[in-house]
Protein backbone atom coordinates (compact mmCIF):
# COMPACT_ATOMS: atom_id res chain seq x y z
CA UNK A 1 0.00 0.00 0.00
CA UNK A 2 1.29 3.20 -1.13
CA UNK A 3 2.09 5.94 1.66
CA UNK A 4 -0.55 8.04 0.74
CA UNK A 5 -3.49 5.79 0.56
CA UNK A 6 -5.45 5.45 3.02
CA UNK A 7 -6.11 2.36 5.18
CA UNK A 8 -9.10 0.06 3.61
CA UNK A 9 -12.05 -0.65 6.57
CA UNK A 10 -11.75 -4.41 7.20
CA UNK A 11 -14.95 -6.10 5.83
CA UNK A 12 -16.94 -7.93 8.23
CA UNK A 13 -19.70 -7.00 11.26
CA UNK A 14 -19.23 -3.23 12.32
CA UNK A 15 -17.63 -2.54 15.95
CA UNK A 16 -20.30 -2.87 18.86
CA UNK A 17 -21.05 0.99 20.09
CA UNK A 18 -23.60 1.99 22.36
CA UNK A 19 -25.08 5.66 23.91
CA UNK A 20 -22.36 5.87 26.37
CA UNK A 21 -19.32 4.95 23.51
CA UNK A 22 -20.57 7.73 21.86
CA UNK A 23 -20.50 10.01 24.62
CA UNK A 24 -17.14 9.03 25.86
CA UNK A 25 -15.97 9.54 22.16
CA UNK A 26 -16.71 13.32 22.78
CA UNK A 27 -15.21 13.56 26.53
CA UNK A 28 -12.22 11.09 25.62
CA UNK A 29 -11.23 10.76 22.37
CA UNK A 30 -11.56 13.58 19.65
CA UNK A 31 -13.23 16.80 21.50
CA UNK A 32 -15.33 18.02 18.88
CA UNK A 33 -18.88 17.29 18.51
CA UNK A 34 -19.33 16.76 15.58
CA UNK A 35 -21.25 13.20 13.87
CA UNK A 36 -18.33 12.40 11.41
CA UNK A 37 -15.40 12.93 14.00
CA UNK A 38 -17.29 10.75 16.82
CA UNK A 39 -17.89 7.79 14.45
CA UNK A 40 -14.48 8.21 12.71
CA UNK A 41 -12.98 7.80 16.67
CA UNK A 42 -14.93 4.68 16.88
CA UNK A 43 -14.63 3.40 13.63
CA UNK A 44 -18.25 3.48 12.17
CA UNK A 45 -20.13 5.70 9.79
CA UNK A 46 -22.17 8.56 10.69
CA UNK A 47 -25.17 6.73 9.71
CA UNK A 48 -25.07 4.12 12.19
CA UNK A 49 -24.88 6.50 15.23
CA UNK A 50 -28.34 7.64 14.02
CA UNK A 51 -29.79 4.59 15.83
CA UNK A 52 -28.33 6.08 18.87
CA UNK A 53 -28.47 9.89 18.40
CA UNK A 54 -31.09 10.99 16.26
CA UNK A 55 -29.66 14.24 15.76
CA UNK A 56 -26.80 16.91 16.11
CA UNK A 57 -28.34 18.55 18.73
CA UNK A 58 -29.42 15.60 20.86
CA UNK A 59 -25.61 14.67 20.71
CA UNK A 60 -24.59 18.37 22.37
CA UNK A 61 -27.79 17.59 25.32
CA UNK A 62 -26.06 14.18 25.96
CA UNK A 63 -22.94 15.40 26.20
CA UNK A 64 -23.82 18.29 28.47
CA UNK A 65 -25.89 15.87 30.38
CA UNK A 66 -23.14 13.76 31.05
CA UNK A 67 -20.52 16.45 31.87
CA UNK A 68 -22.89 18.46 34.96
CA UNK A 69 -23.78 15.30 36.17
CA UNK A 70 -20.45 13.50 36.90
CA UNK A 71 -19.42 16.34 38.27
CA UNK A 72 -19.90 18.18 42.34
CA UNK A 73 -22.18 20.34 42.24
CA UNK A 74 -21.88 23.27 44.19
CA UNK A 75 -24.10 24.24 47.42
CA UNK A 76 -24.93 27.56 48.79
CA UNK A 77 -23.40 26.09 52.36
CA UNK A 78 -23.22 29.41 53.96
CA UNK A 79 -22.22 31.61 51.11
CA UNK A 80 -23.59 34.62 50.26
CA UNK A 81 -24.94 35.65 46.55
CA UNK A 82 -21.65 36.90 45.44
CA UNK A 83 -19.91 33.42 46.59
CA UNK A 84 -22.64 31.20 45.42
CA UNK A 85 -22.74 33.23 41.62
CA UNK A 86 -19.04 32.76 41.45
CA UNK A 87 -18.61 28.86 42.01
CA UNK A 88 -22.17 28.09 39.67
CA UNK A 89 -19.96 30.39 37.20
CA UNK A 90 -16.88 28.21 37.73
CA UNK A 91 -18.93 24.83 38.08
CA UNK A 92 -20.10 26.00 34.66
CA UNK A 93 -16.73 27.11 32.76
CA UNK A 94 -15.30 24.02 33.83
CA UNK A 95 -18.07 22.08 32.31
CA UNK A 96 -17.46 24.31 29.05
CA UNK A 97 -14.10 24.13 28.80
CA UNK A 98 -13.84 20.31 28.92
CA UNK A 99 -15.11 19.88 25.35
CA UNK A 100 -14.12 22.97 23.20
CA UNK A 101 -17.23 24.31 21.45
CA UNK A 102 -19.74 22.79 23.83
CA UNK A 103 -20.63 26.32 24.71
CA UNK A 104 -20.42 27.53 21.34
CA UNK A 105 -22.68 24.65 20.06
CA UNK A 106 -25.36 24.75 22.54
CA UNK A 107 -26.51 28.50 21.67
CA UNK A 108 -29.76 27.34 19.81
CA UNK A 109 -29.99 24.17 22.03
CA UNK A 110 -32.23 24.93 25.10
CA UNK A 111 -30.63 23.55 28.83
CA UNK A 112 -32.95 20.59 29.87
CA UNK A 113 -30.89 19.99 32.97
CA UNK A 114 -33.02 20.16 36.28
CA UNK A 115 -29.72 20.02 38.21
CA UNK A 116 -29.19 23.28 36.83
CA UNK A 117 -32.25 25.47 36.91
CA UNK A 118 -32.46 24.19 40.80
CA UNK A 119 -29.02 25.68 41.51
CA UNK A 120 -30.31 28.53 40.07
CA UNK A 121 -33.19 28.87 42.23
CA UNK A 122 -30.81 27.94 45.37
CA UNK A 123 -29.02 31.27 43.87
CA UNK A 124 -32.04 33.45 43.67
CA UNK A 125 -33.15 32.02 47.32
CA UNK A 126 -29.93 33.18 48.67
CA UNK A 127 -30.14 36.62 46.45
CA UNK A 128 -33.71 37.33 48.18
CA UNK A 129 -32.57 36.21 52.04
CA UNK A 130 -30.28 39.09 51.99
CA UNK A 131 -33.07 41.56 51.12
CA UNK A 132 -32.28 41.61 47.15
CA UNK A 133 -35.05 42.62 44.89
CA UNK A 134 -36.94 40.01 43.96
CA UNK A 135 -36.85 40.60 40.01
CA UNK A 136 -33.60 41.80 39.82
CA UNK A 137 -32.06 38.62 41.75
CA UNK A 138 -34.12 36.31 38.93
CA UNK A 139 -32.19 38.98 36.17
CA UNK A 140 -29.24 39.01 37.67
CA UNK A 141 -28.95 34.76 38.11
CA UNK A 142 -30.29 34.56 34.34
CA UNK A 143 -27.24 36.87 33.55
CA UNK A 144 -24.54 34.81 35.55
CA UNK A 145 -25.16 31.75 33.45
CA UNK A 146 -25.20 34.27 30.14
CA UNK A 147 -21.98 35.93 30.59
CA UNK A 148 -20.22 32.05 30.88
CA UNK A 149 -21.83 31.03 28.53
CA UNK A 150 -20.84 33.75 26.30
CA UNK A 151 -17.94 33.51 27.05
CA UNK A 152 -16.62 30.26 26.56
CA UNK A 153 -18.57 30.75 22.80
CA UNK A 154 -16.43 33.70 21.96
CA UNK A 155 -13.26 31.96 23.23
CA UNK A 156 -14.23 28.75 20.36
CA UNK A 157 -14.80 31.53 17.26
CA UNK A 158 -11.52 33.22 18.34
CA UNK A 159 -9.58 29.88 18.15
CA UNK A 160 -11.52 28.49 14.84
CA UNK A 161 -10.57 31.69 14.05
CA UNK A 162 -6.69 31.68 14.54
CA UNK A 163 -6.86 28.12 12.74
CA UNK A 164 -8.48 29.57 9.68
CA UNK A 165 -5.30 32.31 9.92
CA UNK A 166 -7.20 35.03 10.78
CA UNK A 167 -5.53 37.88 12.89
CA UNK A 168 -6.45 37.23 16.51
CA UNK A 169 -6.76 40.00 19.02
CA UNK A 170 -3.38 39.94 20.35
CA UNK A 171 -2.14 40.32 16.79
CA UNK A 172 -3.96 43.64 15.54
CA UNK A 173 -3.07 45.52 18.47
CA UNK A 174 0.42 44.19 18.35
CA UNK A 175 0.41 46.01 15.09
CA UNK A 176 -1.61 49.20 16.34
CA UNK A 177 0.64 49.19 19.25
CA UNK A 178 4.01 49.11 16.96
CA UNK A 179 3.16 52.18 15.05
CA UNK A 180 5.55 54.73 14.64
CA UNK A 181 5.30 56.86 18.14
CA UNK A 182 3.50 54.11 20.09
CA UNK A 183 0.02 55.88 20.00
CA UNK A 184 -1.46 53.19 22.60
CA UNK A 185 1.36 52.94 25.67
CA UNK A 186 -1.00 51.58 27.97
CA UNK A 187 -2.63 49.27 25.85
CA UNK A 188 0.81 47.84 25.02
CA UNK A 189 1.34 47.54 28.90
CA UNK A 190 -1.60 45.94 29.56
CA UNK A 191 -0.22 43.06 26.81
CA UNK A 192 3.08 42.61 28.78
CA UNK A 193 1.61 43.22 32.31
CA UNK A 194 -0.68 39.98 31.31
CA UNK A 195 1.50 37.83 30.14
CA UNK A 196 3.74 38.26 33.23
CA UNK A 197 0.31 37.14 35.32
CA UNK A 198 -1.10 33.89 37.04
CA UNK A 199 -4.09 35.94 37.71
CA UNK A 200 -6.72 34.73 35.48
CA UNK A 201 -8.79 37.52 33.10
CA UNK A 202 -12.02 35.14 32.95
CA UNK A 203 -12.01 35.12 36.97
CA UNK A 204 -11.48 38.80 36.91
CA UNK A 205 -14.48 39.52 35.19
CA UNK A 206 -16.88 36.83 36.87
CA UNK A 207 -15.96 38.57 39.42
CA UNK A 208 -16.31 41.94 39.06
CA UNK A 209 -19.95 41.18 37.00
CA UNK A 210 -21.16 39.70 39.79
CA UNK A 211 -20.32 41.82 42.07
CA UNK A 212 -22.08 45.10 40.30
CA UNK A 213 -25.18 42.64 39.18
CA UNK A 214 -25.15 42.11 43.22
CA UNK A 215 -25.13 45.57 43.74
CA UNK A 216 -27.69 46.55 41.51
CA UNK A 217 -30.02 43.59 42.53
CA UNK A 218 -29.89 44.61 46.38
CA UNK A 219 -30.52 48.31 45.34
CA UNK A 220 -33.88 47.31 43.24
CA UNK A 221 -31.89 48.47 39.75
CA UNK A 222 -30.85 51.17 38.21
CA UNK A 223 -33.13 53.61 38.99
CA UNK A 224 -35.82 55.69 37.61
CA UNK A 225 -34.61 58.52 35.33
CA UNK A 226 -35.76 62.00 36.78
CA UNK A 227 -36.92 63.94 33.68
CA UNK A 228 -37.82 62.62 30.24
CA UNK A 229 -40.89 61.07 28.65
CA UNK A 230 -40.87 58.06 31.15
CA UNK A 231 -41.33 60.09 33.59
CA UNK A 232 -44.88 60.77 33.13
CA UNK A 233 -45.52 56.82 32.53
CA UNK A 234 -44.12 55.98 36.39
CA UNK A 235 -46.43 58.40 37.50
CA UNK A 236 -49.40 56.95 35.92
CA UNK A 237 -48.32 53.43 37.27
CA UNK A 238 -47.80 54.62 40.41
CA UNK A 239 -51.89 55.38 40.38
CA UNK A 240 -51.24 58.98 40.19
CA UNK A 241 -53.79 60.53 37.52
CA UNK A 242 -52.22 61.34 34.02
CA UNK A 243 -53.29 65.16 32.66
CA UNK A 244 -56.40 64.64 30.94
CA UNK A 245 -55.65 65.28 27.01
CA UNK A 246 -57.24 69.07 25.20
CA UNK A 247 -60.76 69.24 24.56
CA UNK A 248 -61.11 69.45 20.35
CA UNK A 249 -63.03 71.94 19.25
CA UNK A 250 -63.22 75.95 18.10
CA UNK A 251 -60.52 77.73 19.62
CA UNK A 252 -61.17 80.95 21.46
CA UNK A 253 -59.60 83.65 20.01
CA UNK A 254 -57.10 84.65 22.69
CA UNK A 255 -56.86 87.75 24.59
CA UNK A 256 -60.58 88.59 24.07
CA UNK A 257 -62.69 89.76 26.84
CA UNK A 258 -66.38 88.05 27.09
CA UNK A 259 -69.02 90.27 25.69
CA UNK A 260 -71.84 91.46 28.37
CA UNK A 261 -75.54 90.52 27.66
CA UNK A 262 -77.63 93.52 26.74
CA UNK A 263 -79.44 93.37 30.27
CA UNK A 264 -76.26 93.97 32.10
CA UNK A 265 -76.22 97.34 29.68
CA UNK A 266 -79.58 98.71 30.16
CA UNK A 267 -79.04 98.58 33.46
CA UNK A 268 -75.54 100.00 33.93
CA UNK A 269 -76.94 103.01 31.73
CA UNK A 270 -80.25 103.50 33.92
CA UNK A 271 -77.95 103.96 37.06
CA UNK A 272 -75.79 106.25 35.40
CA UNK A 273 -78.97 108.65 34.76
Amino acid sequence: MALDESPKRRRGRPPRIGLQNIIDAVLQGTGELTLAAVAGKLGTTPQALYHYVQSHSELVELVFHELVNKRVHPEPDGKDWVEYAFALGHFMAEAYNAVPGLADYSIGTPRKERMLYERWERLQEVGVAEGFDPLKTFWATQAVAEFVHGWFAREHRRKLGRMDGAPGEREIFAELVAMPGNPMPLTAQGFRLEETTTESRFDFMLRAFVLGLAQLAREGGLGKPETGPSQANDRNLEGQASPSPPRRGKAQPPHRKPIASAGKKSSSRGSRR
